[in-house]
């Protein structure tokens, strides 16, 4: 019985995020109200506050769901890299592709810096992307393809440079020319991390 209650609390909550979602890749968050969420996932504004405190808590786990996605993306297409360097790319490519999803615009680039705050955005984007990021760097100085430099600082600042040309695709007249030329500028400051 306890293992049926379980699955259906799950499955509850499940079903929050995924109408959340919808609706703040839709109207986003300013446009979103609890109502809407909840009648769309089929529940009670009750077992809304079960799971969430409020439109903001819910926000995060959305964007939190977005980006352990945009992660994994990142991270299955470095494994394709021919080295360190050509794997940080082709992670780096795999986000800015998904950075054209107008979801994903305006959940992760557009909403998340404003409802969620500096200080909460920069925590979960470090908690899905700083390991990867990191490691792929560790072994770029090891393998003699990146300048020895701070690896913590290094991953902080190229997740950065990629955070900031995602938002320079969703924020672009022409997301697609924004794509490549944003793409082509990352791909060209990290070759540039080579040794001198």
């Amino acid at each position: 019985m306890a293992r049926l209650r379980d699955q259906h609390v799950d499955a509850t909550r499940r079903a929050i995020v995924a109408a959340a979602r919808r609706r703040f890749g839709h109207v986003g968050f300013a446009g979103t109200t609890l109502d809407d969420v909840v009648a769309e996932a089929g529940v009670t504004k009750g077992a809304l506050y079960h799971h969430f405190r409020g439109k903001a808590d819910l926000f995060l786990a959305v964007y939190d769901e977005v980006e352990a996605e945009l992660n994994a993306a990142g991270m299955q297409a470095g494994l394709a890299g021919t080295d360190a360097v050509d794997a940080l790319q082709r992670g780096f490519a795999a986000f800015l592709d998904r950075a054209l999803d107008p979801e994903v615009q305006r959940i992760a680039l557009l909403d998340a810096p404003s409802v969620l705050g500096t200080a909460t955005k920069l925590e979960v984007d470090k908690r899905h992307a700083l390991a990867a990021v990191r490691a792929a760097v560790e072994q770029g100085i090891a393998q003699g393809r990146l300048e020895r430099l701070d690896v913590d600082d290094l991953a902080q600042l190229l997740i950065a440079a990629c955070s900031q040309a995602a938002l320079v695709i969703a924020t672009a007249d022409d997301h697609a020319a924004a794509r490549s030329s944003v793409g082509a500028a990352l791909d060209r400051l990290i070759a540039g991390l080579a040794p001198r």
